[in-house]
């Protein structure tokens, strides 16, 4: 049992003893309350014996209150009991024999039974005090130290009632330490802050050292940045928590805030670099024009959906074209990207201006349609303006066709500044619309601006003064279509623009007299061989006759076919500028189409070995019927190379032109991406 207990009468305290030793674990003697010696030890433990410094045998028979001294003030125990009631007091007893005295607690139950007998435990005091008062000391230095933390600092017990605050603490809450001291988290704070502060202590206890860590704020709407950590007496048994933690609300906003700065910063230079990707790096060579074009994103830096083009086209004809796409960002570029692509397309099949926007019309529509139910697609709901313009150096026309987009200023070669008057269809993607397109004669020199409305809308003026302005610096404008671009831009955009802006700046040219030869044909097939011998000639003339051979054969298959099936009248062109260029027109509109031919098959060879001699071959729909065209590619040092056009976008790179492939519908300078 640990304890051995001696007495007078065993049998008769043998049912107490058991009641004693399980009461009482801690030192314990059994005592009578009857006269004649009120307090007689009957029994004693061990622990009682070594707690007095004496034998427990020797306790035996002694009186308790010869042994304890009651401190003044308190109650006597013996009388408690003697009412039946328990008892305690704070006592001194002398150790012996070094006479060191000792502060004890007395607690004492009376038992049940015939006799008047109480159980009494001695609980030492000695090392509570000093502990008590260690921790009195070790709390007031905190406390001195504390107040002068900007820091939260406080010291809780171990169950979790508040010892300590400092005065930011009061600050804080506006609390006073009177009114925090024992309390809880529970008693101040909102539940759910409360159960993760008291979480956190437990964690602190169970790992038994310091645990730096992230709490809500009181209020929930901020963080905590908390470092907590036991509070060890001498005997290195924690005794308290201690806690210091700092409002980082602002600073976790302000990381939040510079990482969404930085993922933005992210987005927008993979728009760019998207949008780089996808625009023009250099505008191709082309005899009917010289150009130069900017793009500037908008202010806030970040890429839109503003692009243009110039794009060759069958006939020595130039196809030119700006549009706008609705946004900004990733999505805008991608959005842009497919427009320029799919004009590019629709450009190969040789459309007027109005039909081809009438197509791109559709896939704008079917693009916002399919997006609905593909949440992840570039296009989203897509909205988007263009212009396209197509110009012919031969006749020195150009038709103009409008989806919602600024009309295109015109400056003649005397100076005079004009803005076409282009009807305005509905942007992509409304449908239901018809597209109208007009054509101007446009001579020799001119110059056509092409733009998006971010060059002539701004918040201090509208959109009339923004034209009248446009206006007035291209009627200033240098010969350099380079300078002239720096001039609007200057003129219009005083600012960073509050939307991006692109700008395309054409000069027109036209072809001699004697680059271009055409006679009418006859709808006889004896005529061939006079369009043949005519055809020789021409090329004759313009010292090409190492292109002989293979424009005869063009030639005689082309009239043949227009003869044979198409309808009067007909006509026979060639075209010598980058390359030489064989058409022939009907009124047809019936378009050939290439098959491979069997062995015994009579027919069927002429347009394979057309496409296999020449760079390219196609069909191009007027409106009175069809043209059927090849292309040629002239000797190397009888090529005529024309003054490049220029685009401008940070660096300047050049444009690559592809080599023709036979069978193809046409060779086109397409820009490497």
């Amino acid at each position: 049992m640990g304890d051995r207990f001696l007495g007078d009468s065993v049998e008769d305290v043998e049912g107490m003893v058991r009641a004693a030793l399980a009461a009482a674990p801690l030192p314990t003697a059994v005592i009578a309350l009857e006269a004649p010696a009120p307090s007689r030890i009957l029994l004693a433990s061990r622990s009682l014996g070594d707690l007095l410094g004496r034998h427990e045998e020797g306790l035996v028979g002694q009186r308790l209150t010869d042994l304890v001294e009651l401190h003044s003030g308190e109650d006597d125990p013996l009388r408690a009991l003697a009412g039946g009631e328990d008892a305690s007091a704070v006592c001194t007893v002398t150790k012996w024999p070094d006479d060191v005295p000792l502060v004890l607690e007395l607690k004492a139950a009376r038992l049940p039974g015939e006799r008047a007998l109480a159980v009494v435990q001695l609980y030492d005091q000695t090392e509570r005090e000093q502990a008590q008062r260690s921790l009195r000391e070790n709390l007031r230095c905190l406390q001195d130290i504390a107040d002068y933390s900007s820091a939260l600092v406080y010291a809780k017990d171990l169950d979790g009632r508040y010892l300590l605050i400092n005065r930011q603490f009061e600050q804080r809450f506006g609390l006073q330490r009177e009114q925090v001291r024992g309390r809880t988290d529970f008693d101040l704070f909102p539940r759910e802050a409360a159960v993760t502060y008291t979480e956190h202590d437990a964690e602190v206890l169970a790992k038994g050292g310091p645990i730096e860590m992230e709490e809500p704020t009181t209020d929930i709407a901020g963080s905590w940045l908390s470092i907590k950590f036991p509070l060890l007496d001498e005997s290195g048994r924690p005794y308290a928590i201690g806690g210091i933690s700092t409002d980082i609300t602002d600073r976790k906003r302000a990381e939040a805030a510079a990482e969404e700065a930085r993922a933005e910063a992210e987005l927008v230079k993979t728009a760019l670099a998207l949008q780089h990707s996808l625009l023009p790096h250099g505008l191709p060579e082309h005899v009917a024009v010289e150009v130069a074009g900017r793009y500037l994103p908008a202010g806030n830096a970040e890429p839109g959906g503003d692009w243009f083009d110039v794009i060759p086209l069958s006939g020595a004809r130039v196809a030119l074209v700006v549009g706008d796409v609705v946004g900004h960002g990733v999505r805008a570029s991608a959005a842009m990207g497919q427009l320029r692509m799919a004009v590019r397309t629709l450009a190969d099949v040789d459309l007027a201006p109005d039909e081809l926007l009438a197509h791109l019309d559709d896939m704008v529509i079917r693009l916002s349609t399919g997006s609905k139910s593909e949440a992840d697609t570039p296009t989203g709901d897509l909205g988007a303006t263009c212009l396209y313009a197509v110009y012919d150096p031969v006749s020195g026309r150009c038709s103009v066709a409008s989806a919602g987009h600024p009309s295109p200023a015109l400056v003649s070669p005397d100076g005079m500044v004009e803005i076409l008057e282009v009807p305005t269809g509905p942007p992509l993607g409304v449908g239901g619309f018809p597209f109208e397109s007009i054509e101007r004669v446009v001579p020799e020199g001119s110059v056509l601006v092409l733009y998006t409305d971010g060059l002539i809308e701004a918040t201090d003026h509208d959109v009339d003064l923004g034209l009248r302005t446009l206006c007035t610096a291209l009627g200033d404008a240098a010969p350099s279509l380079e300078t002239t671009c720096d001039l609007v831009l200057r003129a219009l955009l005083v600012d960073l623009p509050a939307d991006d802006v692109a700008l395309l700046i054409v000069r027109t040219h036209t072809l001699d007299a004697e680059q271009v030869a055409s006679r009418p044909i006859p709808a006889d097939p004896a005529v061939v061989a006079t369009a043949r011998s005519w055809a020789t000639d021409q090329l004759h003339a313009w010292d090409l006759d190492e292109l002989a051979f293979v424009t005869e054969l063009v030639v005689s298959e082309l009239v043949t076919n227009a003869i044979r099936y198409a309808a009067p009248p007909i006509q026979l062109r060639l075209i010598k500028n980058q390359t030489l260029i064989c058409e022939v027109s009907d009124a047809s509109s019936t378009a050939p189409h290439m098959r491979r031919a069997r062995i015994l098959d009579e027919g069927g060879r002429g347009l394979m070995l057309v496409a296999q001699l020449t760079a390219s071959w196609g069909t191009r729909h007027t409106g009175t019927g069809k043209t059927i065209w090849a292309e040629q590619s002239l000797p190397e040092e009888k090529s005529r190379t024309p003054t490049p056009g220029r685009c401008r976008r940070g660096r300047r790179q050049s444009a690559t032109r592809r080599p023709g492939r036979g069978g193809s519908k046409r060779d086109r300078s397409e820009n490497e991406t």
